[in-house]
């Protein structure tokens, strides 16, 4: 016998099924912890706060930086009309969203037609680490 990781994978579940329900339970662990207070979490979220209601506020950011963050804050802000949980909104999408890349990154790098048991690894590990 030669074992779990030397085995072909036999397909029972579409492979996608995989970094999605990662990318779900990823958000969801996010959101749980941004939502355990009812203020921003982090060191730098007032930095975004504040410069996402000065953008929002007066057409122009309160230090002048480029960055692709704020306009994903700044939709968010116009779905939920408030600038927090814009903010926890945001971080817990784009935790998903990094988890599937993770995925689908280790995932491409496999060529054998194995499990893709390193892909699932690394983008667990992305799910639980803080």
């Amino acid at each position: 016998m030669r074992g779990f990781f030397f085995m072909p994978y036999q397909r029972t579940i579409p492979l996608w099924l995989l970094p999605v329900a990662l990318a779900i339970a990823s958000v969801a662990l996010r959101w749980l912890a941004l939502t355990q207070t009812p203020y921003a979490n982090g060191w730098d979220s007032y930095f975004y706060l504040v410069q996402l209601k000065s953008l929002e506020t007066t057409g122009a950011m309160h230090s002048p930086e480029a960055s692709l963050i704020y306009p994903w804050f700044r939709f968010w802000y116009w779905f939920t009309g408030d600038y927090i949980p814009a903010l926890k909104i945001g971080t817990a999408l784009l935790a998903g969203a990094f988890t599937a890349v993770v995925y689908g990154f280790a995932a491409s790098r496999q060529r054998d037609g194995r499990f893709p048991f390193s892909a699932l690894l690394l983008a667990s590990w992305t799910v639980f680490s803080p």
